[in-house]
């Protein structure tokens, strides 16, 4: 057997910042530090592309084009989704997306790649894979000062005045640092997903979404050709995933006849990826000399579909707020008190909407309720003093984002307005 050698590097450069996940939170973050003019050191124990498991959705669009990539973005390969389709046991509910211009279902492979040879394009970002970090390096009153990084053939040390965790849900650097839970929530659902080539499309392509007998599914066209099919099943359903997860997702497909007619010859490559039942958390944001950013600092359900977006505009938070503390214009723990209070509201939305779904799904309609439902789709006219009366039926249900909604609906009623003019000048 032979035995491993390593050589001990101790490296004297100092950088303003060390990220330590080269993803989508730790290269946008690079990326903003960079065009800020800051010397940058972006570690990751991977070797890009390479894949991780994720949701697939992109819906922002102008933190991509600060970022620089949203060409890149649109030129990948991935349809644009303008269409958003809801099969609820069945019967269809569709309609233009309103709350973006479009959405991409990206594969990380291609997003998280992009973002990186962006960040890597800086002078003052330097870029090393396959680079993991072993421990946190802190000086004699207890502040972070630098990390211990392995790679193949060394270990080193490598020192910077402010140490990001961007390193995922199971963050090395937010463990080391002790970073207290602010928020836990109680398990949730599995999910598991699979590339699938070869689906039949639908003629405008669009973001679908099923609750499909009290499990969830995702399915949206992204690049290669190929389809990201998401199931998060019922809790119910969990003991069978767990003896056979190739079979529970493909179980949960065929189980909805639309869905499977879409698959009659479609085959699933490159296996099954997933997480099992997990608590969704935040984590307080940072401490003497480090931050934490993305799914390091707070993991939201993938029933959500905006962990990457999240995790690109809190990086953009962090960004500001280290460039505050860096120009002596707020302290460090102002700037980033500031920074979690943001970074909190945008991850407080959708955990509390991931709630939201998870209480509807567990309680699957009844034969009754879905009967009634079929009834409504069946006749035009109901469905024309269903939309007419919208804001009424919203009303009814207590629905708790009417502001956000009307606003939304005055938008689009502009977007309209506009369309007409254009087209009867």
């Amino acid at each position: 057997m032979k035995e491993k050698f390593y050589i001990c590097v101790v490296n004297q450069l100092n950088y303003d910042v060390i990220i330590t996940g080269a993803r989508c939170a730790g290269a946008s973050l690079a990326i903003l530090l960079g065009k800020l003019g800051y010397k940058v050191l972006l570690l990751d124990r991977s070797q890009f592309p390479s894949n991780t498991t994720s949701t697939h959705i992109v819906g922002e669009i102008d933190i991509y084009k600060e970022l620089g990539v949203f060409e890149q973005l649109q030129e990948s390969g991935a349809p644009s989704l303008h269409r958003m389709r809801i099969d609820l046991d069945g019967t269809f509910f569709e309609s233009d997306i309103i709350v973006t211009q479009r959405a991409l279902g990206l594969r990380r492979t291609e997003f998280d790649y992009i973002l990186l040879q962006k960040a890597a394009s800086f002078s003052n970002v330097t870029v090393k894979q396959n680079h993991k970090v072993n421990k946190v390096l802190k000086d004699n009153e207890g502040k972070t000062i630098g990390v211990e990084v392995k790679s193949k053939n060394s270990v080193s040390k490598q020192y910077g005045t402010i140490i990001v965790g961007a390193d995922g849900r199971n963050s090395t650097i937010a463990s080391q640092v002790h970073s207290p839970y602010i928020y836990e929530s109680e398990m949730m659902r599995a999910g598991i997903y699979g590339y699938f080539k070869d689906v039949n499309p639908l003629t405008h392509p669009c973001v679908e979404w099923y609750f499909n007998q009290g499990d969830i599914i995702f399915c949206t066209p992204t690049n290669d050709d190929l389809h990201t099919i998401l199931v998060m099943p019922h809790p119910d359903h969990y003991r069978n995933m767990k003896q056979n997860v190739k079979a529970t997702l493909l179980n949960s497909i065929m189980k909805n006849k639309n869905l499977r007619l879409r698959l009659e010859n479609a085959s699933l490559i490159d296996g099954v990826k997933g997480i099992g039942p997990l608590k969704m958390f935040i984590r307080h944001s940072f401490g003497s000399g480090w931050a934490l950013v993305g799914d390091a600092g707070a993991w939201v359900h993938p029933v959500s579909g905006t962990g990457m977006d999240d995790a690109v505009l809190s990086a953009k938070e962090l960004s500001i707020a280290i460039d505050l503390y860096f120009k002596g214009i707020k302290s460090w723990e102002d700037a980033l008190h500031d920074y979690q209070t943001k970074r909190d509201q945008i991850i407080n939305i959708q955990i509390n909407r991931a709630l939201s779904t998870l209480q509807r799904a567990d309680q699957p309609l009844s034969a009754e309720k879905q009967a009634w439902l079929k009834l409504i789709c069946t006749f035009p006219s109901i469905v024309y003093d269903l939309g007419n009366k919208g804001s009424d039926v919203l009303d009814f249900l207590h629905f708790k984002n009417q502001d956000d909604l009307k606003m939304l609906v005055s938008l689009e009623k502009r977007k309209i307005i506009h369309e007409m003019r254009r087209n009867h000048p």
